[in-house]
């Protein structure tokens, strides 16, 4: 084979390659966003709107978070176990964050045996 023929030939390949992707690139249906797991949004509070407690809110949306020991922060501060959310409205929210326990003894210090629930107030800094 002349070399010629050999570039000829890989110029046919990658055309029919290039032609090929391009027929299909814009027939492709785009893949949903899933939502992360360990935050929950302002947006996905007000679309659980029948919720008349965080903890409501939270039973709702992951309710895998509620296991029992689960420590609740609201900013840094602790504030006490899971029926704590009970207390808090979800209108005052601006987002939720999940910790598993290694994650939760790295940002709070020891004893999160089921992971620690950190609450971000709105107008919070």
């Amino acid at each position: 084979m002349t070399a010629r023929s050999t570039i000829g030939l890989a110029t046919v390949a990658l055309l029919v390659g290039c032609s090929g992707g391009a027929a299909t690139a814009g027939t492709e249906t785009p893949t949903p966003s899933r939502p992360d797991e360990t935050v929950v949004t302002s947006e996905e509070l007000r679309a659980a709107g029948d919720a008349r407690s965080l903890y409501d809110a939270v039973k709702q949306l992951r309710p895998h978070w509620l296991a029992a020991d689960v420590v609740v922060y609201v900013g840094n501060r602790r504030y006490g176990g899971g029926e704590a959310l009970r207390q808090l409205l979800p209108s005052t929210v601006a987002s939720l964050r999940y910790f598993s326990p290694s994650a939760a003894q790295q940002r709070f210090g020891s004893n999160h045996p089921n992971g620690a629930i950190q609450v971000i107030m709105r107008g919070a800094r």
